[in-house]
């Protein structure tokens, strides 16, 4: 068989004497091959030209096998059949990059071996695979350029040792599979790699300190392991401590976050233990611990976490502790969130927006559409889920959705949350139809989720967001809707601003990369892009209003009860935002009153013990303060500081907490009073303010100060009639005065009713199940997603009837962006005019209308 092969390459002109033909011709396959590679990774290549995912990987495996033997021949020829070990280096090299891009490719198929490498291990391989291309020509180099190969060629060895450790299991068979199945072969490229890095030790030469810079890089990544390793033991350590500040009637997974250190390795331990892919030598291949529900988009596959955990036990956390302490430290919902099925090969292809600007009434409407393309080419596990997570501004609802079924647009039923969650699952779960479903979630974000996504055509969906504009010091800026979900890196983006009923706007401030239509539209065109906001002046408000059912709705001053009030009681509600210099500034500030710190129940400072608290309250990385422990609520005052991600209110759901604080809260007969020192407020403290449960103020030091010497505690006038937009600074008056004609927006009543429900529900948070029913209606007729309201699509009408969900009736329903609303501009009514006289002549002409 050698002799066959060697004289079929010897005709074709390959295995000529000299050398760098061979290599020449390798390093063209390298720059072939590579790009093949990304397009694979990245999911490039279209599905006319890739019908199976093995057949571009038997391209690589057939290339690099085709290369390696003609490396081999060329070697026998010169030197017969010894001295395998001084194959020619250059060629050697190229044929092991070119096996380990076929690896790399086998592990895109379902074949897989290894989850997506972490950001740091993928440039330490590709770091590598440089070397061993370079490292022929150490000679040519500098000293310091020939110090850097050694080093990185000691720190590949150890990178290759651990690869071949952990593909232990398949090295056993891989060797005798390739006899019937040659791509088990792959296996070893680990071990060839590090030989050849190990070889290179004896190829020093006469370069001094050149072993020194080969162990030096041998030496950081096991220093490195080392550091991480200390870490996850302190991490175990501090799992296992009592928390000595936390309260009992919280669950036991909030103290375990309140004390876990707020830097990197934990991050990186705490998300190891959830998703990271595990050894083969166990049973489990690399699930995870929060591989519920299809995740495995989110697997990853880390060294650091794989061998800590190997040798030191897992972390002592349940897994659904583990879940919750993520998305409370480190803002993990998306990813945590319900899963049917996967949705790991799923992107976003398209985002194009729609939005209606009223700066008159200081908001807006955006509609958004979305493609979503499934980029599988696998016979089997088609079917894929969509989810996406919304965040919106503070005060925006959702108002809208939309679902293209069979090419046409169907438009979404609002019902209760518990209705449309069974008719989503038995849908998805059972039956594997077309549903659509969008949830209010806290913290100011919606989730929708979207089934069935296949290869045969892109699904479609529109979503619309009713959002109050942001004033700040006589500037409105339109805010921004960010999403999390299926990759928006290949997205195209089109997003059209319309000034609705006004002439024009002034001071307006667009991103650099934003087309001026006319005097009344704005468009961006081209690659999806967050951020770059759309500043402008703040015209003065509309009186307008708008009318529904008798009642008339209209944009008001904020209007505020002056009161002077003074507090009996003062907490601090301490954690790490609060610096120790900032203790002391507001200490000065209220040591004359009764001040209470939470530890966890409430405790008075003064002067002998206030250290003692407030050093071992400083060190919490957020506070849940039990404020149903908190005597006489109209005489106290609650002074915090944010210090980023808090667990939710529903987080805490069925703790002893949560039904102390829901009784609590039915006995609250008005809010809270609360003074948030940070520009940021905690998740936590914001859901209480947006379901009004406290009286939410931000300002700093000195403003804290004037308020306590002048008793400016002022109220907002908030009730029945009144409702405020904290971010559009303006209030939504209702009246009983009906306006026939009133022009104004409907996102107004929107706007009313959202923020009216939210203070319904902030009394009966925990029961709000079992009430969802008493505020459906208002829900519905406003047509907004609130917590006891979610929108659905379903694919017939007949679903709707066989789950009992009715059809809105008398309700505003899905909001609608009028687009290319406003008035004409003058140019535009010169060329309507032009048009109207064009059409009379051509009537007259042609007799039209008859003798």
């Amino acid at each position: 068989m050698w002799h066959k092969l060697y004289f079929v390459l010897q005709s074709k002109n390959l295995t000529m004497s000299n050398t760098p033909i061979l290599y020449r011709v390798g390093l063209g396959l390298i720059g072939l091959l590579f790009p093949l590679y990304l397009s694979l990774l990245w999911k490039w290549l279209p599905e006319a030209i890739v019908q199976d995912p093995l057949t571009p990987v038997m391209v690589f495996f057939i290339t690099s096998a085709v290369y390696f033997i003609a490396t081999l021949v060329q070697h026998i020829r010169r030197n017969r059949w010894r001295r395998f070990h001084k194959l020619d280096e250059k060629s050697y090299s190229v044929a092991l990059v070119l096996f380990s891009l076929s690896a790399h490719a086998l592990n895109l198929t379902e074949v897989r071996v290894f989850e997506p490498y972490v950001p740091w291990l993928l440039g330490y391989v590709w770091l590598i695979h440089g070397a061993i291309l370079l490292f022929p020509y150490r000679e040519k180099f500098p000293s310091w350029g020939r110090y850097a190969l050694f080093f990185v060629n000691g720190a590949g060895l150890v990178l290759c040792i651990y690869l071949s450790i952990f593909l232990g299991p398949l090295l056993v068979i891989a060797i005798p599979a390739a006899l019937f199945l040659g791509l088990s072969l792959h296996a070893t490229v680990p071990v060839w790699i590090g030989v050849r890095l190990a070889f290179s030790y004896r190829q020093m030469g006469d370069l001094p300190y050149a072993r020194r810079a080969f162990w030096a890089g041998v030496v950081l990544p096991i220093a490195v392991l080392g550091i991480f390793m200390q870490q996850w033991i302190s991490t175990q350590n501090k799992i296992a401590a009592p928390n000595t500040v936390a309260s009992a009637d919280l669950p036991e997974w909030v103290a375990t976050a309140q004390q876990l250190p707020d830097h990197y390795f934990t991050e990186q331990i705490l998300l190891n233990e959830g998703i990271n892919q595990q050894s083969l030598w166990g049973a489990d291949w690399g699930l995870g611990v929060l591989d519920f529900g299809g995740r495995r988009e989110f697997r990853r596959h880390d060294p650091l976490g794989i061998i800590a955990r190997a040798i030191h036990g897992d972390l002592p956390i349940e897994k659904n502790d583990l879940r919750y302490i993520l998305e409370a430290r480190y803002d993990a919902r998306h990813m945590t969130h319900r899963r049917l099925w996967r949705g790991k090969d799923l992107i976003t292809s398209e985002v194009n927006s729609t939005i209606d600007l009223y700066p008159q009434f200081r908001l807006a409407y955006q509609e958004m559409t979305l493609r979503i393309r499934n980029t599988t080419r696998k016979r089997w596990g088609r079917q894929q889920e969509a989810v996406y997570s919304f965040h919106l501004p503070p005060g925006a609802v959702a108002t809208s959705l939309s679902l293209w079924v069979d090419g046409e647009e169907r438009p979404s039923v609002l019902t209760t949350r518990a209705k449309a969650d069974r008719a989503y699952e038995t849908i998805v779960g059972r039956e594997r139809r077309d549903p659509a479903l969008l949830h209010w979630q806290e913290g100011n974000r919606v989730t929708i989720t979207v089934f069935p996504c296949t290869p045969e055509e892109e699904r479609q969906l529109k979503i619309g967001f009713t959002l109050p504009l942001k004033y700040r010091d006589g500037k409105l800026c339109l805010p921004q809707v960010a999403f999390d979900g299926p990759a928006t890196w290949r997205a195209k983006q089109q997003t059209d601003v319309y000034l609705q009923e006004m002439a024009g706007v002034e001071g307006l401030a667009l991103p650099i990369s934003w087309r001026k239509k006319s005097n009344a539209h704005w468009q961006y065109e081209g690659r999806y892009q967050t951020g770059g906001e759309v500043w402008m002046d703040a015209p003065p408000i509309s009186k307008t209003v708008f009318t529904w059912e008798g009642q008339s709705y209209q944009m008001a001053e904020v209007q505020e009860e002056k009161e002077h009030w003074q507090p009996r009681r003062i907490y601090l509600d301490v954690n790490v935002a609060w610096s120790p210099w900032a203790i002391e500034r507001i200490w000065s500030l209220v040591e004359n009153y009764e001040v209470y710190v939470f530890a966890p129940k409430p405790v008075r400072l003064t002067e002998a013990n206030r250290d003692q608290y407030l050093s071992k309250l400083h060190v919490q990385r957020f506070s849940m303060p039990p404020l149903y422990q908190i005597t006489e609520p109209g005489e106290a005052l609650v002074i915090s500081a944010s210090g980023g991600n808090t667990p939710l209110l529903s987080d805490l759901d069925g703790s002893p907490y949560a039904r102390q604080m829901g009784e609590w809260l039915q006995t609250l007969d008005q809010p809270l009073r609360w003074i948030n020192l940070s520009e940021d407020v905690a998740p936590y403290v914001q859901t209480l303010y947006d379901l009004r449960v406290i009286d939410l103020q931000r300002c700093d030091r000195e403003e804290l100060e004037v308020r306590l010497e002048e008793g400016d505690f002022s109220r907002l006038e908030e009730g029945e009639t009144l409702v405020y937009l904290p971010s559009a600074d303006v209030m939504v008056q209702r009246s009983k005065d009906s306006v026939a004609d009133g022009k104004a927006p409907d996102h107004l009543f929107r706007l009313f009713a959202y923020q009216q429900l939210l203070t319904d529900i902030g009394r009966e948070f925990y029961d709000r199940s079992a009430l969802e029913e008493t505020w459906i209606r208002k829900a519905e007729e406003a047509f907004v997603v609130s917590p006891v309201s979610s929108l659905l699509v379903l694919e017939t009408d007949a679903d709707y009837e066989r789950f009992d969900i009715d059809p809105n009736q008398s309700t505003l329903g899905n909001a609608i962006a009028k687009g290319d609303g406003a008035a004409p501009e003058p140019h535009e009514w010169v060329l309507i005019a032009l048009a109207a006289l064009l059409l009379l002549w051509l009537a007259k002409r042609q007799n039209w209308w008859g003798a």
